[in-house]
């Protein structure tokens, strides 16, 4: 497979800059950095707020809630380190900090203690340090789009700190630990050894069973345009 990335890189031919167009005006390139910033990561106003949203947003920063029944989690373990470490391609582009997984690899494995104690008290404290959740945003083209000029055909790529990420797996294990026993069976997304394929191949089973029973099938497809981008 890396081969054939290879040789799709060697045949691509980098495409000329088209200069971003808003309300019919040609924007400079700062400019175009901020409209394209304001239309990826468009802004948090608390003012903006209705009922719900002011309530889950109290909540959330209140940080003296308790939870029943709650109990903490044990420590990280040497195993989950060396196994989450091992798991990052060190070919990945690097983060803000430069520093790329094979880097990031070899300085743990001098002292792996270290960075296990800095992860269990990051467990313990519920804190996520803030330098590992900056991102080094790369903005790149959505394919098949015809006009460029928009800033609706470009979509953004955010390169995190290889650390903090090594942090974000060994969570995600823990989180679905507790989650997978629960999940429905109809989640597929983000679930282990499921895909899109698995759900195309049960909704597909569900038309044919259908057809034979002689039952009408009506399928309903939601696309949210900017989903991720506008979701609240």
């Amino acid at each position: 497979m890396d081969g054939i990335y290879r040789i799709i890189r060697r045949t691509y031919k980098r495409q000329p800059d088209v200069t971003i167009i808003k309300d019919g005006d040609a924007l400079t390139p700062e400019g175009s950095v901020e409209l394209l910033a304001n239309t990826f990561f468009p802004d948090d106003k608390a003012v903006d707020d209705n009922i719900d949203r002011q309530i889950i947003r109290t909540l959330v920063a209140d940080e003296t809630q308790t939870f029943p029944d709650d109990e903490d989690d044990p420590e990280f373990t040497i195993s989950e380190l060396r196994n989450t470490v091992n798991s990052f391609n060190p070919k990945k582009a690097p983060g803000p900090d430069g520093f790329t997984a094979d880097i990031c690899s070899r300085a743990i494995a001098a002292n792996e203690e270290v960075f296990l104690e800095i992860l269990n008290k990051c467990l313990e404290l519920s804190y996520f340090p803030t330098p590992w959740k900056e991102a080094a945003v790369v903005v790149l083209r959505k394919p098949g789009k015809t006009d460029y000029a928009q800033a609706k055909s470009y979509r953004p790529i955010g390169l995190l700190s290889t650390l903090g990420k090594i942090m974000e797996k060994m969570m995600v294990k823990r989180i679905r630990w507790h989650i997978l026993p629960r999940a429905n069976c109809r989640q597929y997304g983000f679930i282990p050894q499921k895909c899109t394929e698995d759900a195309l191949y049960d909704m597909l089973t569900h038309i044919v069973n259908n057809m034979r029973k002689k039952f009408i099938n009506i399928i309903v497809s939601l696309d949210i345009e900017g989903a991720f981008d506008s979701a609240w």
